[in-house]
């Protein structure tokens, strides 16, 4: 204390009041430590605070069980609306620093029974302030609480933490015999203490042995190795299908050996199968057939009527200009030739035109057709339509011809013959599965 006398006399010239800074105090340590002096307040070493804190919401309970372990005391409404949606990690850390200080000023007090002359009355658990002392606790509460934990996998609810609840009763108890009552109803032990129940954990799955079924399969090289390339899934539903197929031999029944299915069979499902669907395809080919022959049939008739009503109205043109021409003294001009000859360009140009837009529209249709039926199917039945040229001249139209407007491209087996055959064949295999699962087994 002598320095901070000197300090307070103004003996010590190293302090500075007007600037003071941290040098004096270490100076002042210093000094007391050379004199020999010692603290006579320990500084108090704080608790520290557990790692891999769970994050989950607490809720009531967990609350006033974290303010029940670390203040000695449940929570008040205020600290329960605030913290019930907050977690271990993010409560516990900030109780642990004050724990010590609220736990020795919540703690219980009691009062001493008057001795009689006959007996001593036994301690009896107090119920809050005042009244009979508690019997002195044998297991600490925060490990009554843990164990609670790990027994039940959830905190103490507010009955169990209450004064004179069932936390304060295992107080009571030794750690062994608190272990032993919580083992009893825990659904997780299953009456096992913990060290028993984590020796049972760690003992091997007993193995069972495989059936002579999968032992076959493990037994040839090739079949095992398909075996082991497996998933646990699959290698699963393997052993349940040879533990199936044993159970229904233990029964009585055996395995057929003449399981192959014959050619001539065969040959029966496929022409079952053709029989059923084949109404439905041919249906579906001739309604097909029965519209590209008819939009070919309109195309044609469309252009020759549109032809025939083109050729009037280019006369009637010709014979205006002809009569502009001789009434303007230009009959005989060399340039009437010129005119004429450009007028029924024209006129032909706009024809061809026609055609070949008429004809377009045509070849698509009908390369469509055959990819959809077939080659063979589509040389058999349909009809390519066949239009007649038109050659233009001074005297009007004249027909030069049929002009055949598509050749179909041939080797294509048709996406309708296709998906009959598919069909036919997927009914055959469905066929033959359900032979092969009438035959497996013979009772």
């Amino acid at each position: 204390m002598r320095y901070y006398k000197n300090i307070g006399t103004g003996k010590n010239k190293s302090f500075d009041d007007k600037a003071p800074n941290s040098n004096w105090v270490e100076i002042s340590k210093k000094q007391f430590d050379k004199e020999g002096g010692t603290s006579s307040t320990p500084t108090p070493t704080p608790t520290p605070v557990p790692e891999n804190l769970n994050t989950t919401p607490l809720g009531l309970s967990g609350v006033n069980a974290l303010f029940s372990q670390y203040y000695g005391r449940n929570a008040t409404q205020q600290e329960l609306d605030y913290w019930k949606n907050k977690s271990d990690a993010e409560l516990r850390p900030k109780l642990i620093p004050n724990s010590e200080r609220e736990l020795a000023k919540n703690k219980p007090k009691t009062t001493t029974p008057m001795p009689t002359p006959t007996s001593t009355p036994s301690p009896a658990p107090t119920t809050g302030g005042g009244g009979t002392s508690k019997p002195a606790p044998k297991t600490s509460r925060s490990d009554v609480i843990a164990n609670f934990v790990r027994y039940h996998g959830r905190q103490p609810n507010t009955d169990e933490l209450k004064a004179g609840g069932l936390i304060d009763n295992l107080m009571t108890k030794a750690p062994t015999e608190v272990e032993q009552l919580l083992a009893k109803d825990s659904p997780i032990t299953k009456g096992l203490v913990w060290g028993e129940y984590q020796e049972q954990q760690e003992e091997p799955t007993a193995q069972v042995p495989p059936n002579e079924g999968i032992q076959d399969i493990l037994d040839d090289p090739n079949s095992s190795a398909l075996y082991n390339q497996l998933d646990e899934t699959l290698q699963m539903i393997v052993l349940q299908m040879s533990d199936y197929t044993n159970s229904l031999i233990e029964a009585g029944n055996t395995i057929n050996p003449d399981i192959t299915i014959s050619d001539e069979m065969v040959a029966s499902f496929r022409q079952q199968a053709t029989e059923q669907f084949e109404p439905y395809f041919k249906e579906q080919m001739k309604n097909y057939e029965n519209d590209l022959n008819l939009s070919s049939q309109r195309l044609e008739e469309d252009y020759q009527k549109s032809i025939a009503r083109a050729e009037d109205p280019f006369k009637q043109r010709l014979a205006a200009q002809s009569e502009g021409e001789a009434q303007a003294g230009l009959a005989f001009g060399s340039e009437r030739g010129v005119r004429q000859r450009q007028a029924v360009k024209s006129e032909q140009q706009a024809l061809d035109d026609y055609w070949t837009k008429i004809a377009r529209g045509s070849q698509d249709a009908l390369i469509a057709g055959e990819r959809d039926l077939g080659s063979d199917y589509f040389g058999e039945n349909i009809n390519v339509p066949q239009f007649t040229g038109t050659q233009v001249s001074t005297q009007g139209y004249t027909q030069t011809g049929s002009r055949n407007l598509f050749t179909p491209q041939g080797g294509l087996y048709g996406a309708i013959p296709y998906e009959q055959k598919t069909a036919v064949e997927t009914k055959v295999e469905e066929e033959k599965e359900k032979e092969l699962a009438t035959r497996v087994l013979l009772t």
